[in-house]
């Protein structure tokens, strides 16, 4: 999936690197600390993971529910009276 992801979104290989851990669910110290960079840019990397899942996030995106998770004030219901609008 992680891999899946890295060419879907066309994820640099830093973010790629980001990416598996977060989806590993290792914290963003965690990951700061594994990859030996600072916390602000492990952020800095997951705002342009977000930004650019974001672009592409849609409702056929086999993993909607992550897509959820990354647009602030979006619901499942959001989603589905948008599709039928």
């Amino acid at each position: 999936m992680v891999t899946t992801d890295v060419h879907k979104y066309g994820l640099t290989p830093r973010e790629a690197e980001v990416w598996l851990l977060y989806r590993a669910n290792y914290s963003y110290k965690e990951i700061a600390d594994e990859l030996f960079i600072t916390l602000n840019t492990v952020k800095k990397h997951m705002k342009n993971i977000h930004a650019k899942r974001k672009a592409i996030c849609n409702f056929d995106d086999e993993d909607w529910t992550l897509c959820l998770r990354l647009l602030p004030g979006l619901t499942a219901k959001g989603i589905l009276d948008s599709s039928f609008q």
